[in-house]
């Protein structure tokens, strides 16, 4: 450590005929001598006897300049961002050194949407995975939307509000949404929790308290999914009962909603009761939704008769999306232990 560095590390190679140890240094050197701290080694052993070695160039003296760098030091969150990435090189087989240059494979990007809501929440898009807060999308017509966002009577959002979140989702991606106006919707009344007659339908004058609820604008088919493949008709419009119209309510544990639009694309959605408003306005970009709710009181082991895995397989899924509010008391340690435990579980 020549320039007497805080952190100096360097990958070597240890060696011993047990895994107990004793180990031996089994060149009493570095593998190889990066200008840089590498540390998480990793050894790929291919099919044609090659040998490819993994590791993290650390964080540390690593300030980058990018989209996020710069939003955090707009709220004084940091002076600088350091970032730690993951390269790969190819390792000589004996491991007594690498041939040629290490290749960077994994870094965040130098652009980021940077959406938030309350200062507790600071989220970040990154190469693969997206966090967005709803009511930072939103915040700008809660007063000047066409219906209202959210009911007065509680938290969950109407039809304006989901087609909101999904333009901000598609664009993000690089993708035109479809306009709130190109779909037909029905209206509803929340006070007695049900959906009007055609016949009120005729004679009813709009107030805070009726809201929109959409149509398909395309042949699309909803299903309930039980064993993977094993499917339930259910309605894709509307049903009696104002929220829980969309898509026939809320059950499970699984459900299949087919777009029609023949995009070669299919998504899985993992979720609270908010994702049955927002799957219809996803319709229009997949093939295929597949959904699920893993709380307790929606998701069943035994009807689902798979894994997540296991259904992300058959239904052969690109996009992931997971939607939580943060008023259900629900919160990521709950989230990840149930997809956790759900994503490979035995059957």
């Amino acid at each position: 450590n020549p320039g007497q560095e805080a952190e100096n590390f360097k990958i070597g190679v240890a060696v011993s005929d047990s895994p107990a140890g004793p180990f031996e240094d089994l060149m009493n050197r570095p593998v190889f001598n990066p200008p840089y701290p590498v540390i998480d080694a990793n050894v790929l052993f291919t099919d044609d006897n090659r040998c490819y070695l993994y590791f993290s160039r650390c964080c540390y003296k690593h300030p980058v300049e990018s989209e996020v760098a710069d939003s955090l030091r707009a709220i004084g969150s940091f002076a600088a961002i350091e970032e730690s990435w993951v390269y790969g090189v190819e390792l000589k087989p004996d491991f007594s050194g690498v041939i040629g240059e290490p290749v960077l494979l994994l870094a965040p990007p130098t652009s980021a949407i940077l959406v938030r809501n309350m200062q507790q929440i600071q989220t970040t898009v990154v190469k693969i995975v997206a966090i967005v807060d709803d009511l930072a999308i939103l915040q700008p017509y809660l007063n000047d939307a066409p219906s209202p966002l959210y009911p007065t009577e509680d938290y969950h959002w109407h039809a304006i509000a989901a087609s909101l979140t999904a333009d901000a989702l598609m664009t993000a991606q690089g993708l035109a949404p479809v306009d709130y106006d190109q779909y037909r919707y029905w209206l509803s009344f929340r006070h007695d929790n049900r959906a009007y007659t055609t016949e009120e339908l005729a004679g009813m004058n709009y107030n805070r308290e009726t809201i929109e609820i959409m149509s398909a604008i395309s042949p699309a088919g909803s299903y309930f999914l039980n064993d993977l493949t094993e499917r339930q008709r259910t309605t894709f419009t509307m049903s009696e009962g104002g929220y829980v119209g969309f898509l026939g309510g809320h059950k499970g544990p699984w459900r299949l909603v087919e777009g029609g639009f023949h995009t070669g694309r299919n998504a899985l959605v993992v979720g609270d009761c908010f994702t049955i408003p927002l799957i219809p306005y996803l319709a229009p970009f997949y093939d295929q939704i597949i959904s699920t709710d893993v709380r307790d009181n929606f998701y069943s082991v035994h009807l689902a008769g798979a894994n997540i895995g296991d259904y992300i397989a058959c239904y052969d899924v690109d996009d992931i999306y997971v939607v939580w509010s943060t008023n259900a008391r629900f919160y990521s340690d709950n989230i990840q232990s149930r997809m956790s435990a759900y994503l490979d579980m035995k059957y």
